[in-house]
């Protein structure tokens, strides 16, 4: 899964699909300090991207769902060359589901 879970309706849908191992790929959220600062992040798309996540918060909510995660990278931030200040631009994890 890729760039899609943010776009979800209900990000609880993910649990309703089949499956055992996943990759997952998504904007990673930037430390903001207000809405305003949010409003200039390049990944910022209202009405389109629902979810706002980042690597902590994901982690722990797959977690609370009964997922556990394997390994976690930025690879596709070094597969474009955009891994910057060792600020990441997307997050992926592989996860396996234990419920």
């Amino acid at each position: 899964m890729t760039d899609v879970l943010e776009h979800f309706d209900d990000i609880n849908d993910l649990f309703k699909i089949t499956w055992n191992y996943a990759f997952i790929t998504y904007p990673e959220t930037p430390k903001v300090k207000d809405y305003e600062e949010l409003t200039v992040w390049k990944h910022f798309k209202p009405n389109e991207h629902i979810y706002c996540l980042n690597e902590i918060g994901f982690k722990e909510w797959l977690e609370f769902n009964g997922c556990k995660v394997i390994a976690s990278s930025h690879i596709e931030d070094a597969i474009r060359g955009c891994l910057h200040d060792n600020v990441s631009n997307t997050t992926t994890f592989l996860v396996k589901r234990c419920d």
